[in-house]
């Protein structure tokens, strides 16, 4: 595994544990999330999915890499 491969799938574990912070904040009883809370949230899924996308496009040129 590359180290940019590494690196990209730690970006997208730390930005998908935010946005679970975030849901199981908002799913506690009687929690309201606040703006930034759902902004902050939105931002985080986009990064995971951005990051997912990086992370297909490093994997297929990883192997070729090691030619």
């Amino acid at each position: 595994m590359s180290a940019r491969l590494k690196t990209l799938l730690d970006k997208r574990a730390n930005a998908w544990s935010q946005a679970q912070d975030i849901r199981t904040r908002a799913e506690a009883d009687g929690y309201n999330p606040t703006t930034e809370d759902t902004e902050t949230g939105q931002r985080a899924h986009h990064d995971v999915e951005k990051l997912s996308t990086q992370i297909e496009v490093e994997d297929r040129h990883d192997p070729l890499n090691a030619v």
